[in-house]
C-alpha cells in the first residue's frame, strides 16, 4: 500500500530522531522506568536518559535525576513535534520541538 505523503514525512523525521537519539548517548531504548530510577539513583541532579515510553500513546519518556530523587515525563508527540507531556489546558503554552534532541537542549539551559 502506498502512504499519504505526509505519513512517509512522519515516518521519516521519526526515524531520523530514533537515529540521531542513539548517537546522543542518551538514549536507552526499552529500559523501563524501574530500570530508569535505578540508573540514576546516585547520579547528580539534572542527570538523564531518554528511554523508550512505557505508554503506547507515546515514543519516548524522559527520566531525569532531581533534588528529589528520578522522576520521568512522558514526551508529546504531535503533527511533526515534540514537547514535555502535561495537562491538557497546558499543552499550548509548553515550547515545542522538532527533535528531541533540541528539547533536551532547550530545557539543559
Amino acid at each position: 500500500p502506498v502512504l499519504p505523503p505526509q505519513c512517509n514525512d512522519e515516518l521519516r523525521r521519526l526515524a531520523d530522531t530514533l537515529r540521531v537519539l542513539r548517537l546522543s548517548g542518551w538514549y536507552y531504548g526499552n529500559l523501563d522506568w524501574q530500570g530508569a530510577r535505578n540508573l540514576l539513583k546516585e547520579a547528580r541532579v539534572g542527570e538523564f536518559v531518554i528511554r523508550d515510553s512505557g505508554d503506547r500513546n507515546f515514543i519516548f519518556s524522559l527520566s531525569v535525576q532531581t533534588e528529589r530523587g528520578p522522576t520521568s515525563v512522558r514526551l508529546h508527540y504531535e503533527q511533526g513535534y515534540f514537547r514535555l507531556d502535561c495537562d491538557r489546558p497546558l499543552a499550548r503554552y509548553m515550547p515545542r520541538f522538532r527533535c528531541v534532541i533540541e528539547l533536551v537542549l532547550h530545557y539543559m539551559r
